[in-house]
């Protein structure tokens, strides 16, 4: 499996990258890959509310607003994206 992950401003993608997840994805592992993301794009890491789990799970996609950051950000939205191999959601 792959997260796509953008940062998204004023609505606009301005940086964007699709890490592949080693071995098979387990959502314990999440904040793992949250944290190995933010390091990535050298961003401050949100918090992880339950919702954000949920969201991913079971709609494959969740956003990260300002208000989940406890550092300032200069973006609007974190949006994490579940991408399988061959683009067919439904095996994720």
């Amino acid at each position: 499996m792959k997260i796509w992950a953008k940062i998204i401003f004023d609505e606009k993608i301005i940086k964007n990258k699709i890490f592949n997840i080693d071995g098979k994805f387990s959502l314990d592992n999440f904040e793992d890959y949250l944290t190995e993301i933010c390091a990535d794009f050298d961003i401050p890491r949100p918090i992880t509310l339950y919702k954000h789990l949920h969201h991913f799970n079971d709609f494959n996609i969740t956003i990260y607003n300002k208000s989940d950051f406890i550092e300032w950000i200069d973006f609007d939205k974190l949006v994490l994206e579940a991408v399988s191999e061959d683009n067919d959601k439904s095996k994720i």
